[in-house]
């Protein structure tokens, strides 16, 4: 279940000039843009240049979508771009997404450019982030298209495991009508999401319901287990009423690859400080194209191999009941091991398909 609706979903781009395998020189010119030493790459080979993506349907086969996205990273300012056309030079005009970041390299400042004229009043223009001193997310800023501007304040709490709870509530649903319900997640002590609460109004009853991770030894997500509460129900309150509450696992993930972690790593560095959180929250203020939960739950750590998806019989999410349906996926990899083809669902309705084509920079 999504609790908001993507705002734009927009499109990716790197490019890279005098990029070396390994460490920095000493003598390279420090005014040229170099990927090798932003956010962390060491390898300019585990470098992204363009992911084309194809949508298709599933009972078809045949391709009803198709767009390509570039990558230009920015080392010297501390930039991603991201952009549906390929960029020789950041200060050039693109349709597309700026990322900006901090000098700890978290991300700090979202924005959208555009070529022509974008009409949509719910798309953000600017989203401006805050952390705390251990590098805690405490603030979002939003400026949107039809000038209104909000703020969300994240509310951080202590668990006893030695982990944090943060809470907060959205100033404003997408359909224009206030939003009193309270979002909660919970986090280990290393960052990791452990169970994601989402809440919203329908019908004046309160509806909860949460997403709890299970990671394998290696880090990748093992499973998501659903929870389904309604009425009046805050999980992490427990002196708030819960009327039913109904667990599932809704995707079980049996079988994950060994390597293939370039999509993984593009996350964590292009997300750096939200890369963690629930994708249902951030691609809403992030407005990268295909973030939703279940497409990067597939690619985290490694590349799921079999995937058992607990999904609506009725395809709407109403009173058809929930059946299991089975995924498999055979990632391709060129000759240095690296994630080049990966065939993902997308979990709307019926099980559509998404082709993933990577090429990177070397």
């Amino acid at each position: 279940m999504e609790k908001l609706a993507a705002i734009l979903c927009i499109i990716t781009i790197i490019f890279f000039t005098s990029c070396k395998k390994g460490d920095i020189e000493n003598d390279q010119d420090p005014a040229t843009p170099d990927s090798v030493t932003i956010m962390g790459f060491k390898d300019s080979t585990e470098l992204i240049k363009s992911i084309q993506y194809d949508y298709r349907d599933s009972a078809t086969n045949a391709i009803v979508f198709s767009m390509t996205e570039y990558y230009y990273y920015d080392t010297l300012n501390r930039k991603i771009i991201i952009s549906l056309h390929p960029l020789s030079s950041s200060t050039q005009s693109y349709n597309g997404v700026e990322f900006s970041y901090n000098s700890k390299g978290l991300l700090s400042h979202v924005s959208q450019k555009y070529i022509t004229q974008v009409t949509d009043s719910n798309s953000a223009l600017t989203s401006d982030f805050t952390y705390d001193e251990a590098n805690v997310i405490n603030s979002i800023s939003l400026s949107f298209i039809n000038g209104k501007h909000f703020t969300i304040s994240f509310n951080k709490k202590t668990l006893p495991s030695g982990g944090y709870q943060l809470t907060w509530i959205d100033p404003v649903s997408y359909n224009g009508y206030p939003d009193s319900t309270i979002d909660i997640a919970n986090f280990d002590a290393k960052g990791k999401m452990q169970v994601y609460y989402l809440g919203s109004v329908l019908f004046e009853n309160i509806i909860y319901v949460s997403d709890s991770t299970e990671y394998d030894l290696n880090g990748n997500i093992r499973k998501i287990v659903q929870t389904d509460y309604t009425y009046s129900a805050i999980p992490a309150h427990p002196d708030t009423a819960i009327t039913t509450s109904v667990s599932y696992d809704l995707y079980d993930f049996t079988s994950r690859d060994t390597k293939g972690d370039q999509l993984y790593n593009l996350d964590q560095i292009l997300n750096n400080g939200l890369a963690n959180f629930p994708k249902s929250l951030t691609y809403n203020f992030i407005p990268v194209s295909n973030n939703m939960n279940e497409i990067a739950y597939q690619y985290t750590k490694y590349p799921a191999l079999i995937t058992n998806i607990t999904t609506s019989a009725d395809n709407g999410g109403g009173n058809g009941g929930n059946y299991s349906v089975p995924f498999n996926s055979s990632p391709e990899y060129d000759s240095e091991n690296r994630l080049i083809k990966y065939r993902m669902f997308y979990n709307s309705g019926s099980q559509n398909y998404i082709d993933y084509s990577i090429s990177y920079y070397k």
